[in-house]
């Protein structure tokens, strides 16, 4: 599953929510070959389309006994902008988290969209990989009833480093280094700030 985006969340934070989780589905999906307009020096080394959905027990919030089910639609596009050289990730992401109280059956629900480019990738010449991200994404959440609520919007930009196993171009071996993530730009609206997302899915569903 593609962990639940926080309601409190900024878009850069939901990106870094959900990004372990694409990168393992990415990686035990099976990649399908497509005609894509790139330059010619770039190179497509994998370009994937999936579905993720199921459902389980949400036990976050202590107090509200709740299911959570959610449906994403996923686009991963991986590709080098000169043959032979280091790779960039591209990732689209719509989804929705339905969060359902088992004693009423009411759900409150988030319905998001974010897409991240890898900016630079940089070769730090002692096996790590430096990489810099620009994306914009929104998170909207609706009651039970379907009335609009609450919208996190904006775009943003981060930073974190890998360990490149000893093959710079070859990211299916590389490893996040921990402690490197640096937020560099969140700007946009959040209009759940101050707010509890365990308090508002008791009051909304209750």
């Amino acid at each position: 599953m593609l962990e639940p985006v926080g309601q409190s969340g900024s878009p850069g934070e939901a990106v870094v929510n959900v990004i372990a989780r694409l990168v393992a589905v990415a990686t035990g999906s099976v990649l399908v070959a497509v005609v894509c307009a790139v330059p010619a020096t770039a190179r497509i080394l994998e370009h994937d389309h999936f579905n993720d959905s199921g459902s389980e027990p949400f036990t976050d919030c202590p107090g509200v006994d709740a299911t959570v089910s959610w449906d994403d639609d996923v686009h991963i596009l991986v590709k080098t902008k000169r043959p032979g050289r280091l790779a960039y990730f591209g990732v689209n992401v719509h989804g929705t988290a339905v969060f359902t109280n088992d004693d009423t059956g009411k759900s409150y629900t988030n319905v998001y969209n974010f897409r991240d480019r890898d900016h630079l990738v940089r070769d730090n010449g002692d096996g790590t990989l430096t990489i810099t991200v620009r994306g914009s994404g929104a998170n909207r959440w609706y009651g039970a009833d379907g009335s609009f609520l609450f919208i996190t919007a904006g775009t943003f930009a981060f930073q974190f480093m890998v360990d490149h196993g000893g093959t710079p171009g070859d990211p299916s071996d590389d490893v996040e280094i921990p402690d490197t993530f640096v937020p560099l730009k969140d700007v946009g609206i959040d209009t759940t700030a101050g707010r509890d997302f365990c308090e508002d899915l008791a009051l909304f569903t209750s």
